[in-house]
C-alpha cells in the first residue's frame, strides 16, 4: 500500500523535536525577590487561574461561570457537561435559543437552563 522511503520520508517532515532542558541551571534566581519583578508565566511559579483571570480583565470585575446571563458557546458546553457540536446542532435547529454577537454565538443562561431540563 505505502512506499516505506516515501512512509519515512513524510514522518521526518511532520516530526517536531521535544524542547531539551538547559544543560547548565540558570544562572538567575528562580525565585522573584519582589513582587514586581515576578512575571506571571516564569516557569515553576505557582500561578492560579484566578490570578490570570483577575490580571487579564484589568478593571472589569470577574463573574464566575455559573453566575453569568450569556454564555458562549464553550462554557455552555463546560456549564451543561454536552458537548459544543451537539449545542451547536441544537442551535441550528431551533431546539435551543442563541444569537450571534459579532462572530461568536451567545447563549442565555436561561434558555440553556431550560433545554437541558427537556433533554
Amino acid at each position: 500500500m505505502f512506499n516505506p522511503s516515501e512512509l519515512r520520508r513524510y514522518k521526518g517532515g511532520i516530526e517536531v523535536p521535544l524542547p531539551r532542558r538547559p544543560l547548565v541551571e540558570p544562572t538567575t534566581p528562580t525565585t522573584p525577590t519582589s513582587p514586581d519583578k515576578q512575571s506571571p508565566l516564569m516557569l515553576g511559579s505557582a500561578v492560579t487561574l484566578s490570578a490570570l483571570l483577575n490580571e487579564r480583565a484589568g478593571d472589569r470585575p470577574v463573574v464566575p461561570l455559573a453566575d453569568k446571563l450569556t454564555l458562549s458557546l464553550s462554557e455552555a458546553s463546560l456549564l451543561s457537561g454536552l458537548s459544543q457540536e451537539f449545542l451547536f446542532q441544537s442551535i441550528r435547529k431551533d431546539k435551543l435559543k442563541a444569537f450571534k454577537h459579532e462572530k461568536d454565538w451567545r447563549i442565555k443562561r436561561a434558555d440553556l437552563d431550560s433545554f437541558v431540563g427537556g433533554l
